[in-house]
């Protein structure tokens, strides 16, 4: 498991969403164009909407890459949505 999130933080395509709360990483969700790549949230937070909000914003994220061709300001723009309405929900 650990193999496959170190291709994924060295991979200039793939973006990893992270859910804190106070300082603690609750959630994470990698992506790459067309793919959900990994997602994980943490036991004690199940229930809470944790997921659901990572899972949403991932998908969103997921979206904004589209294909390897032609990313530019429209996958930053959808990251940048994605992750505040991440933010918005948990918080």
């Amino acid at each position: 498991m650990r193999d496959r999130w170190r291709e994924v933080v060295v991979d200039a395509e793939a973006r990893v969403l992270v859910v804190e709360d106070d300082g603690a990483i609750v959630g994470v969700a990698a992506v790459r164009p067309g793919w959900l790549d990994g997602f994980y949230v943490a036991p004690a937070r199940w229930g809470e909407g944790v997921a659901a909000a990572l899972h949403d914003a991932a998908l969103e994220a997921v979206r904004g890459l589209g294909s390897a061709e032609g990313q530019g300001s429209s996958k930053q723009e959808a990251e940048t949505a994605a992750a505040t309405a991440l933010l918005a929900q948990v918080q």
